[in-house]
This record gives C-alpha cells, sequence and structure tokens, in this order.
C-alpha cells in the first residue's frame, strides 16, 4: 500500500477512535459533543481520501472528492463553536456568526 492510501486510512481510524472516546465521556457538555463532531468530520473526510485514492474510475473518484466534502465544509463553523463554548470571554458579536457558518458550510457540498 502506498502511503497515499495508508496515511488517511489511519488518520480515519485515528479520528473515528477519538470521536467515540470525546463522545462517550461526557454526551451532556456542548464541548464533547462539538469535539466528537470535529473528529467525526474528519473521518469522513479521510475515509473518502481512501476510496478516492483506490478507486480506479475517474467518476468514481469525482463523486468521492464531492463527497468528502460532507466531511471538510463543517470544519471551520464546528471549530469556531467550539472555540466559543471553551472560552472563558463570551464574544457576544462572534457568537452571532455561528449560525451564519453553519449556514455557509451546509450551502457549499
Amino acid at each position: 500500500m502506498s502511503a497515499s492510501v495508508v496515511i488517511p486510512l489511519l488518520s480515519c481510524v485515528v479520528c473515528a477512535v477519538l470521536a467515540a472516546v470525546l463522545y462517550t465521556r461526557d454526551p451532556d457538555q456542548p464541548a464533547n459533543r462539538l469535539a466528537a463532531a470535529l473528529m467525526g468530520c474528519t473521518a469522513v473526510w479521510a475515509f473518502c481520501e481512501v476510496l478516492m485514492n483506490t478507486t480506479r474510475d475517474a467518476g468514481s473518484a469525482l463523486l468521492l472528492a464531492k463527497l468528502s466534502s460532507l466531511g471538510w465544509a463543517p470544519l471551520g463553523a464546528l471549530a469556531l463553536h467550539l472555540f466559543l463554548e471553551r472560552s472563558s470571554v463570551p464574544w457576544p458579536r462572534l457568537r452571532r456568526v455561528v449560525p451564519f457558518a453553519y449556514g455557509l458550510a451546509a450551502a457549499s457540498p
């Protein structure tokens, strides 16, 4: 196996395990749910990368590249939301941006 397959495969497994561990630690904490979602999206992205690098059909690779956007598109909104959740500063103006960030993430794929 080449490095273009092994590295995303390892990333996919590690991120999936981290997502499960973060969520099962305390699912009632919003920060844990956000961190688990962040890792879950990264796992989906890496899984699509593995499939994309192993397919021989160009049409399938293009479809998988488009499907991978389900993993990478919400990363910015999730990271911003997680930062604001864990920050001790209230940041009221920045908190109003979070719904728009999720909307942009949903509109991008």
